[in-house]
C-alpha cells in the first residue's frame, strides 16, 4: 500500500472524485459538489463532532467597516453551514 500526504479540500476532493477513496471533510467545503451531484455524502456512525469557528482579531486596531459588517453576520448565524443530506 503506498500513502500519499494530500494537502488543501480542494485535492482531497478531486482525488475522492477520482475514485481514490474517500474523506471526511468540512460540510462547507463540499455544498456545491453535493449540489452537482460530483460528491455524494455518505452517513456515518457515530457522526463526527462538530468544531467550533474562533474569529480572532488584534484588540489594538480598530477594525474596518468591512470588518465590523463580517463580525456582526458572524454572530448572526445560529448554525453554518446547514447539514448536508446523506445519501
Amino acid at each position: 500500500m503506498t500513502r500519499s500526504d494530500i494537502w488543501g479540500p480542494e485535492s482531497v476532493k478531486q482525488c475522492v472524485a477520482a475514485g481514490l477513496g474517500l474523506s471526511l471533510i468540512s460540510e462547507h467545503a463540499v455544498v456545491d459538489d453535493v449540489r452537482w451531484e460530483s460528491l455524494a455524502v455518505l452517513a456515518v456512525s457515530p457522526r463526527p463532532r462538530s468544531r467550533p469557528v474562533d474569529l480572532v482579531c488584534r484588540r489594538d486596531r480598530l477594525r474596518s467597516p468591512a470588518e465590523r459588517t463580517f463580525m456582526g453576520v458572524l454572530r448572526m448565524i445560529g448554525s453554518w453551514p446547514r447539514e448536508l443530506s446523506a445519501r
